[in-house]
């Protein structure tokens, strides 16, 4: 019996109002179903929400070209399988779970999903048409607790970047300088970069290596983005990225010859059971 594999990425959610934490309850419970958002070419449309609990289960649409596409009509918001009916196109279905407590975020992985950033920038600019979220900011941080292992396999630092988004209002890190200059200035993202001089390398005790390595191993990251260049211990020259590391899983499902795709409840099941044995009393 056949197999499909659907693989999910795990990012931390990150919003404000003016400088004040939402309630993320309430904040799910605003986001609709049935609404597309087109720039030029590219449409995508959020086709169905469920709430159950603290969580947000979403499916979206993103138009495509791969081969194994359906088919969306973008008025109805009905989607085809083989039927290809007037006011339809193909597209490629990306499931999204927000969880109002942890504060995460699960977003499938793959070529032609919505990804992270496509849908943050969705939620943001659908609630602030609601008067209540007319400042909101919302954004998403990968999980990627492994980076920082792969900063201390270098031996030589050439340069290091960071992009941070304010962190939650409500949550106390080592960031204060920082998000209190991103505060004071209405900022939602903080850029830094070093480099080192002509044959030197950064520091790995001091300065921003230790701190990239800090922000990115909680589990409540505020790094959007993060690339060191360097060295490892053959001179080879490494870059390394902090997306290259978001943490991930895979849900495995069986198909018959009749459905070559599982069904959403089936999926829904399988990403609650997952996630309820990942929480973490730090989130």
């Amino acid at each position: 019996m056949a197999r499909r594999t659907i693989r999910f990425k795990l990012y931390t959610i990150h919003a404000h109002i003016g400088n004040v934490a939402p309630d993320y309850i309430n904040l799910l419970q605003a986001i609709p179903e049935k609404f597309l958002k087109q720039d030029g070419d590219i449409r995508i449309a959020v086709g169905s929400r469920k709430l159950l609990g603290n969580r947000l289960f979403l499916v979206l649409y993103k138009g495509g070209t791969e081969k194994d596409t359906l088919n969306f009509n973008w008025t109805t918001y009905e989607e085809f399988m083989t039927t290809n009916l007037p006011g339809t196109g193909p597209a490629r279905k990306t499931r999204v779970v927000l969880d109002a407590i942890q504060r995460r975020a699960v977003i499938e992985s793959g070529r032609e999903c919505v990804s992270a950033e496509e849908f943050a920038e969705i939620v943001e600019t659908k609630l602030r048409t609601i008067k209540q979220y007319g400042e909101l900011k919302f954004s998403l941080a990968p999980v990627a607790p492994e980076f920082a292992q792969s900063i201390n396999r270098l031996s030589r630092i050439q340069s290091a970047s960071v992009s941070l988004l304010r962190p939650n209002a409500d949550w106390t890190d080592n960031l204060d300088e920082l998000t209190k200059i991103a505060s004071d200035s209405n900022g939602g993202v903080i850029d830094v970069g070093v480099r080192a001089g002509r044959g030197d390398s950064l520091s790995k005790e001091l300065g921003i290596v230790p701190s990239i390595k800090a922000w990115v191993a909680g589990a409540r990251s505020a790094v959007a983005k993060a690339i060191i260049k360097g060295q490892d211990s053959e001179s080879k020259f490494i870059e390394l990225k902090l997306s290259d590391y978001t943490e991930s899983f895979n849900l495995s499902f069986q198909t018959t010859k009749e459905s070559s795709r599982p069904s959403e409840s089936e999926i829904e099941s399988r990403l609650t059971t997952h996630l309820n044995s990942i929480g973490r009393e730090d989130v």
